[in-house]
């Protein structure tokens, strides 16, 4: 999705105090800078097609997972930083991690380690999926977004290439990219689920890569765009809390309860972003949303009419991400 105008992090300087001949030189709390809210860096670092897995293709052919990792270029102010990991939309079927390319620019502008990924997808050569097939590639995608914060753990307990703080991760995504980071941040394998959904998680060996070290305790927030869930009661009040936006006439993925694709199709029904707002503060964990007045599915981003929306879920995001980091 190209031209996304979305805008987060953070700043740090150090502070140079004289004593006599001597100098004593003090970082600056980021915190009390414009870091994580106004861009403070000039350039990024951006590392292309980062092999972050390797997984079974809905072909039964192995795939090579890649992501674009950004850094804030010349960033010597702090040793771990925050990660925002983005995922693409593009219905399961198309779509590329180069399409969120200019948010993730922002976002490092601002302090963050962002990355976009690729991730496994459907193939229409027998034509339109039906419901196990489109569960199915809701799993995979979680998988391997899953797979992709491992890959950053890994790092950072090793060479820690990345410098980033494991303890302050970040999910988001635009549409089929908002599924996925919804259910790789709530979804588990021990919620109660229809058998359908069961099966599908079983069919991948689980949810978690891991299972032993579940990368749904790591994510601390998750940012949705036009995003649904398969059902809102796999959200708990002590995970992580959400940032939503929804345009109220979309009719891709629905706003509330309703099928993915439209009634036409009907092939999988899921809870959007108005209903997981409403069920989140029903069990009192902490949710933002804004809902779109006439939107669309993906108009809201790019229309100027919507642009005071956009504004404030901006402001909402990354006045948010700071209070969790600074806290």
């Amino acid at each position: 999705m190209r031209n996304f105008g979305f805008y987060i992090f953070f700043c740090a300087s150090l502070l140079i105090i004289s004593c006599g001949e001597d100098a004593i030189i003090e970082p600056v709390d980021v915190c009390e800078t414009n870091r994580f809210n106004q861009e403070v860096f000039n350039s990024v670092t951006v590392s292309e097609n980062v092999i972050y897995a390797r997984a079974v293709g809905v072909t039964n052919l192995e795939q090579i997972l890649v992501m674009d990792v950004y850094e804030p270029a010349q960033d010597a102010d702090l040793d771990k930083r925050p990660l925002i990991i983005w995922v693409h939309g593009g219905s399961f079927f198309s779509g590329d991690k180069t399409e969120l390319a200019d948010l993730c620019q922002m976002g490092a502008k601002r302090g963050f380690v962002t990355a976009t990924t690729n991730y496994r997808m459907l193939n229409f050569a027998n034509g339109l999926p039906d419901t196990t097939a489109l569960t199915d590639i809701v799993i995979k995608a979680t998988r391997d977004l899953k797979s992709a914060v491992n890959f950053f753990v890994d790092d950072a307990r090793g060479a820690n290439k990345y410098k980033i703080d494991t303890t302050k991760i970040f999910l988001g995504g635009v549409s089929a990219g908002a599924i996925t980071a919804l259910h790789a941040t709530y979804l588990d394998d021990n919620d109660e689920q229809p058998d359908f959904l069961k099966k599908a998680i079983a069919n991948n060996s689980g949810l978690e890569p891991r299972p032993t070290s579940p990368v749904k305790s790591r994510v601390k927030a998750v940012i949705s765009l036009s995003g649904a869930i398969v059902n809102t009661n796999v959200i708990q009040k002590d995970e992580a809390p959400i940032y939503s936006i929804h345009g109220d006439a979309d009719d891709v993925v629905p706003i509330q309860k309703g099928f993915v694709g439209g009634q036409s199709l009907a092939i999988l029904e899921m809870f959007g972003s108005q209903s997981i707002d409403t069920y989140a503060k029903s069990i009192g964990l902490p949710s933002s949303f804004i809902k779109v007045p006439g939107g669309g599915h993906v108009d809201i981003y790019f229309d100027a009419k919507y642009a005071s929306q956009i504004t404030q879920f901006n402001t909402n995001v990354y006045n948010g991400l700071k209070d969790f980091i600074c806290q």
